[in-house]
């Protein structure tokens, strides 16, 4: 559609670039050739998914896993030492469970608890929904599997990352104070997708090749 799109042009930008250049005919179907063709290529578009991680029962689990948009998205935790533990997944979103009288969130006291979000396929971090915030505050790390990492205060629930271009598959929250805790509810990510343009018929190249043909001949016989 977009290149049919260019096609109806060729006459306006035929006429503007013969009174912006002063070239002859060929040179500017040319360049509008060039333009059509630049145009009919596959195109990336930068589709965003969401992921809620809100349940109305409580779970504990070593593995957690989402598929939202055909992407999917594993989620383990540990702690700073490795020591594998259970994703907490309750109506205030995923936290850490260690077992006993743990609390449950991503908490920073004592050895840092650390959970994991393991995408298939690159993705760009866009906004995170975080809850059970302090009234004065919160925390958090972010670590990225390119070595990239984020670390900010929390005031607000939600956060915004679209600005900071994190691309990765594997994203690891913990907590960056001893008294900060917080649970993840929800995440928004882009993930860049290549989508094909439609190509147009063969009578369009048809005809398109039998215009650049008639305006070859006549320029040459201008041209004698």
């Amino acid at each position: 559609m977009i290149c049919l799109y260019s096609f109806g042009k060729l006459n306006e930008m035929f006429s503007l670039a013969a009174l912006i250049k002063g070239g002859g005919p060929m040179r500017v179907v040319s360049l509008c050739l060039f333009v059509c063709l630049s145009v009919c290529s596959n195109q990336v578009f930068a589709i965003p998914v969401t992921f809620d991680f809100t349940v109305s029962s409580s779970v504990e689990t070593q593995l957690l896993s989402f598929q939202v948009g055909g992407i999917q998205l594993d989620i383990t935790a540990a702690d700073a030492n490795g020591v594998v533990a259970d994703v907490s997944q309750t109506r205030d979103g995923l936290g850490v469970y260690r077992g006993n009288s743990d609390s449950k969130v991503i908490d920073g006291a004592g050895v840092d608890d650390l959970l994991t979000l393991t995408f298939q396929t690159l993705v760009t971090l866009q906004q995170v929904l975080f809850s059970s915030i302090e009234e004065g505050g919160d925390s958090f790390l972010l670590q990225v599997d390119d070595g990239q990492s984020f670390a900010s205060n929390l005031h607000n629930a939600l956060f915004d990352f679209s600005y900071l271009n994190i691309a990765g598959r594997e994203f690891v929250f913990s907590a960056v104070l001893d008294k900060a805790d917080y649970r993840i509810e929800a995440m928004v990510v882009d993930v860049s997708e290549q989508m094909p343009v439609p190509t147009p018929e063969p009578s369009t190249w048809l005809l398109l090749g039998s215009g650049l043909a008639g305006l070859f001949f006549w320029q040459r016989k201008r041209s004698g």
